[in-house]
């Protein structure tokens, strides 16, 4: 997933935010999603303004792969990891 940067940069509580966005495509089609990062202390916090999912990492790089792996798992659907037993009566 390939984070592209919007022209919208905002200064709100102290915190620098830098507005990016991506595109995922999944069974329904493609959907654009918005990320704001912003820095606290050694770590980048990203956060998707389109759904409640945050990440973290040592560099925006960083950070913006672990958003996009987040935001992969969140939309995938779920799989069953156990086989069902067949019990015959």
């Amino acid at each position: 997933m390939a984070w592209a940067p919007t022209s919208i940069i905002g200064l709100t509580n102290l915190k620098l935010s830098i507005f990016l966005s991506s595109e995922i495509e999944w069974g329904m089609g493609i959907q654009t999603f918005t990320a704001s990062i912003w820095q606290e202390d050694d770590w980048f916090i990203a956060q998707c303004l389109e759904v409640d999912i945050a990440s973290q990492g040592e560099s925006e790089e960083e950070v913006l792969v672990n958003l996009g792996e987040a935001l992969e798992l969140h939309f995938e659907p779920p799989q069953s990891n156990l086989k069902p037993i067949l019990r015959y009566i």
